[in-house]
């Protein structure tokens, strides 16, 4: 082997061819004949590990072929949820809105009624003040204004 080696670029005809007796001859045939198993034996090991190589490479394409596309959808429904959370807010903002001018108009209602019954009130004081000096000439007034008629004294 190291002859064969240190000799370089050798033939298995020219390594047989330098043989001195018939003994050498079928001795380096051997030999020959081991060495060129033996590298049948590694490039079938070469071409094995290769093929192995080649399958997981491609199941290693095909799950990141796989994991692209879960990242891809999750990222979709990532933005799906963005939008319909900025569409959720939108539609709240526009009840605040909503909300504030409803109060707005129900201060002012509110408001509203508590004229009318300040007016209310005064336009019944102004009535018994009224009603009061008309019928006030120094005897009791009238229980009921405007009633004139006695029944019975």
């Amino acid at each position: 082997m190291v002859v064969l080696y240190e000799a370089g670029q050798t033939s298995y005809l020219e390594v047989l061819l330098t043989s001195k007796s018939i003994t050498d001859f079928i001795s380096k045939y051997y030999i020959m004949t081991e060495i060129a198993e033996a590298d049948t034996n590694t490039l079938k090991e070469i071409e094995t590990a290769r093929k192995e190589i080649e399958e997981t490479k491609k199941k290693l394409e095909e799950e990141k072929k796989q994991v692209d596309e879960a990242k891809k959808e999750k990222t979709e429904k990532t933005n799906e949820l963005i939008k319909a959370k900025n569409e959720k807010q939108a539609k709240v903002d526009s009840l605040s809105d909503e909300e504030k001018k409803i109060q707005g108009e129900i201060e002012e209602y509110d408001a509203t009624l508590s004229r009318l019954a300040e007016l209310e009130r005064k336009a019944s004081q102004t009535a018994n003040s009224q009603s009061s000096n008309s019928h006030g000439n120094g005897k009791l007034a009238w229980p009921i204004p405007g009633y004139n008629s006695i029944t019975s004294y």
